[in-house]
């Protein structure tokens, strides 16, 4: 950067200060030093110096998950890390303030987490052959409505005249109502086998997903992820077992899509072999001198949280 352009840089008056071309020339001036400044490699002493207005000391571990979180958007060279450490140590926190420098459509930050959850909260019903697939609630909706207008309602009673000398008129059932109402029945039924009979998967796409699990989650969802997260494939099939609306067993397949950025933080959780071989294993600072520093910053955000969020942004 030219020292006329540092000058220009430094002595940027506040936006809506300009009263003359001369100051609109100099501000265009000013934000094309900016763009060049923003566009220059930093160094891992800024990061760190960065991050840490948040997050005191832990320099390594603040770096590992900055730059685990930032290879999330490269083609296949996410990373995955796990802290060990006991509770109240910073684990999640260092995680979670790390991740708030990213888009936040990026990261999903989840608690316990069931298989039956984490596959279905995450997952997009498609055909066999990849196109989109409505679920079955949508599907028998959105098909009835057809068979309706080919079958319009008829009303539910009809007026009749008994055959009496004052000739007194009565409302009754009509039988014209009573067979629609049984084709709709059977036509619901048919459109429900007929959704089930459909060669589907449910698609989970993890693909530059930032994942941070602040607790443990179902052990049988790690078992179906490890080999994604191992990077052996960017697509893999899984068979999981779900219940069905009789109550019994079904069988569905699931399309995992990846490579996601994964971040567990917890506290009772000892892996084995299968997942320490595929994570870097972290541990917080936890020195006298970074829970003095922590408390220190914990006060002043607590004096006055607009001016500390002010002094963030």
């Amino acid at each position: 950067m030219s020292e006329d352009n540092k000058i220009i840089f430094n002595s940027t008056p506040t936006h809506g200060a300009y009263s003359s071309d001369n100051d609109a020339v100099k501000r265009v001036q000013v934000w094309k030093v900016a763009k060049e400044r923003a566009m220059l490699p930093m160094s891992d002493a800024f990061i760190s110096d960065t991050l840490g207005k948040t997050i005191k000391q832990d320099k390594e571990n603040k770096l590992i998950v900055f730059f685990s979180m930032v290879q999330n958007y490269t083609f296949e060279d996410q990373q995955n890390t796990m802290f060990s450490a006991p509770s109240a140590t910073g684990k999640s926190y260092i995680a979670l303030e790390v991740a708030k420098y990213f888009p936040k459509e990026d990261v999903d930050k989840k608690g316990y987490t069931s298989r039956r959850a984490f596959f279905h909260m995450n997952s997009a019903l498609e055909t066999a052959d990849g196109h989109p697939l409505q679920d079955s609630r949508k599907y028998v909706e959105e098909k009835l409505d057809e068979w309706k207008e080919k079958n319009p309602k008829p009303s539910e009673k009809i007026t009749r005249t008994k055959k009496t000398r004052d000739g007194e008129r009565e409302e009754i059932r009509n039988p014209e109502y009573s067979r629609w109402k049984e084709g709709h029945k059977n036509e619901y039924r048919r459109l429900r086998d007929e959704w089930d009979a459909i060669d589907k998967l449910y698609v989970v796409n993890l693909e530059k997903r930032i994942i941070v699990w602040k607790d443990t989650p179902d052990d049988q969802v790690l078992q179906p992820l490890r080999s994604l997260i191992s990077h052996d494939e960017k697509e893999l099939i899984a068979d999981i077992t779900d219940k069905s609306t009789s109550g019994g067993n079904l069988t569905k397949k699931v399309k995992l899509i990846g490579y996601p950025t994964v971040i567990f933080c917890q506290a009772a959780f000892s892996p084995d072999e299968q997942e320490r071989t595929r994570f870097f294993i972290i541990s917080p600072d936890m020195s006298q001198e970074k829970i003095s520093k922590s408390l220190n910053l914990q006060a002043k955000s607590l004096k006055d949280r607009g001016q500390f969020k002010k002094m963030l942004e």
